[in-house]
């Protein structure tokens, strides 16, 4: 008996040495990103598209005592194989200028946009991509890296001045060559807010602000298969055009009902004559 119960152990042991190990997940689910197949202009300015994505924004600090005037709208898109888009408005009522020395210093202490992904969801490694109010882009990964955009994924960036703040735009693809219909990817966005060149506010995504931007914390969005597409405009010109069409076919149709009331009154004219007649 003792020798089966062993043998039964050892069968159990590398059974479930066996069974594939679950990746580890982190966070809570967002909801499902949409996908596009539109031309998306990098530029810094909204695309129509971008209203049909995911929409987030920045309300929570790091510090629940601090306050800020700055407040942020942003969209997110992909395109169904491993690009991603992202436009933000940014309302800010107190920017910083931007300089080159704090650029070259330290870019994270500029008024600026971050977005964080986690390509495989997996809590190890984080991309960090920013976009300033002078339109200069930066990259960080988890060993923090500056240069290459182009070598992690950060293929284009937009940047607009606004009468109250500016607007940013993201093109940015998995270079890790991870994601795909149905998967799984961490996400974060973040606020830098200046109030001098050394006094920053920091904002995150409403829903994962504790993050701070570590990787472990962030929450996570589905990517989807659902394709939106802009609407067909009908154009004013359109408009008159079909209206004027309609109006030649009611006008046609009511023609050839005055013919046919006019041959049933001369039949039935003819019908009467031939009756006196007789």
């Amino acid at each position: 008996m003792k020798k089966i119960a062993l043998i039964l152990a050892m069968i159990t042991v590398l059974s479930l040495a066996a069974l594939p190990v679950a990746a580890v997940e982190t966070g809570k689910n967002l909801g499902e990103l949409v996908q596009t197949t539109e031309k998306i202009t990098i530029d810094g300015k909204k695309d129509t598209i971008y209203d049909q994505g995911m929409k987030f924004d920045c309300t929570l600090p790091y510090d629940a005592a601090k306050t800020t005037d700055t407040t942020i709208k942003g969209y997110l898109l992909w395109d169904g194989k491993k690009t991603f888009y992202a436009f933000v408005e940014v309302k800010d009522k107190t920017p910083v200028a931007w300089t080159e020395e704090q650029y070259k210093k330290s870019p994270w202490s500029i008024d600026s946009i971050e977005l964080f992904f986690d390509f495989n969801n997996d809590g190890k490694d984080r991309d960090q991509y920013r976009i300033d109010n002078g339109g200069k882009p930066t990259y960080y990964d988890s060993s923090t890296k500056y240069e290459g955009l182009d070598k992690y994924g950060f293929d284009a960036w937009g940047f607009q001045k606004t009468s109250d703040g500016y607007c940013v735009e993201f093109k940015i693809s998995d270079y890790r060559n991870q994601v795909k219909a149905g998967g799984h990817v961490g996400i974060d966005a973040q606020i830098n807010d200046m109030k001098d060149a050394s006094t920053r506010i920091v904002y995150n995504y409403k829903s994962s602000q504790s993050s701070k931007g570590t990787v472990t914390k962030f929450d996570y969005i589905v990517l989807g298969t659902k394709v939106v597409t802009n609407p067909v405009a009908t154009t004013k010109a359109a408009a008159t055009t079909a209206a004027k069409a309609a109006t030649t076919a009611a006008a046609k149709t009511a023609d050839v009902s005055v013919i046919v009331a006019a041959v049933a009154v001369a039949a039935l004219a003819g019908v009467v004559v031939c009756k006196k007649k007789h």
